[in-house]
Parts: structure tokens; sequence; C-alpha cells
């Protein structure tokens, strides 16, 4: 993933990523997250069923308050338990181009209020779907 990840970094054409599957654990999460500080391309990232774990989600939810490009995350199936999507949903308040988010936990309500998005954010929709 790594050598995958420097690539992506200064990738100018590739909008859509799919890493399904692919056993990426919260070190691969991390350089992930890396890349997507600095690639400003990413529209859509499918990472469903993988291993991300809580530890994963924490690097990828940091770098989504700063990421302005993607609007389509796939995270369902990934050892994701309620602090991590606690940890994405804060994300969520600093980011106002994600339009679509797939989890297994739902995101809690209290932090899905008008109040705790983004003052310029659109609409956002949430699947849940079965690990």
């Amino acid at each position: 993933v790594k050598s995958l990840v420097d690539a992506l970094k200064y990738n100018k054409t590739l909008t859509e990523l799919y890493l399904q599957r692919n056993k990426i654990g919260r070190t691969d999460a991390k350089l992930l997250a890396e890349a997507l500080l600095f690639n400003n391309t990413f529209t859509k990232l499918e990472l469903y069923s993988n291993q991300i774990g809580t530890e994963g989600i924490k690097s990828l939810a940091e770098a989504l308050k700063y990421n302005n490009t993607l609007k389509i995350l796939g995270l369902y199936s990934n050892q994701i338990c309620p602090d991590g999507v606690k940890l994405l949903a804060e994300a969520l308040a600093h980011n106002n181009t994600l339009t679509e988010i797939s989890l297994s936990t739902p995101l809690p309500r209290s932090l899905l209020s008008p109040s705790s998005l983004s003052p310029s954010s659109h609409s956002l929709t949430l699947s849940y779907l079965p690990s």
C-alpha cells in the first residue's frame, strides 16, 4: 500500500479509488489518510470490507477535516466501533464536500444535528449496511 499511496499523493487524474477487500488495516489506513491530505482529485474512495478499525478511522477522520474534494466514502464492514464512528462524525463538522458515507455502525443522532455540521455543508447521505 505504501508505494500506491506515494503515487496517489501527487496524482492529478484519478478521481475514484476502489480498495475493498484488500485487508487494509490501521497502518495502511494511516497511509491512505496521508494521501488524502495531498491529493486534490479524489471524489470517491471505497474501502469497505477491510480491517481499518477505530485506530485507522482516527487517521482518516483527521484527514477528512482538511480534504476538500472527496464526496463519497465507503467504510462499511471495517470493524469500526462506536468511538471510531464518533471521531468520523466530529470530522464532518469541518468537511463540507462529503455527500455520502456508508458505514456498518450508525452515527449518533446527537452528532448529526445541523449545529454540529459545517455551516456550509450540504446534504449528506448516510447508508448503514450490515457487516
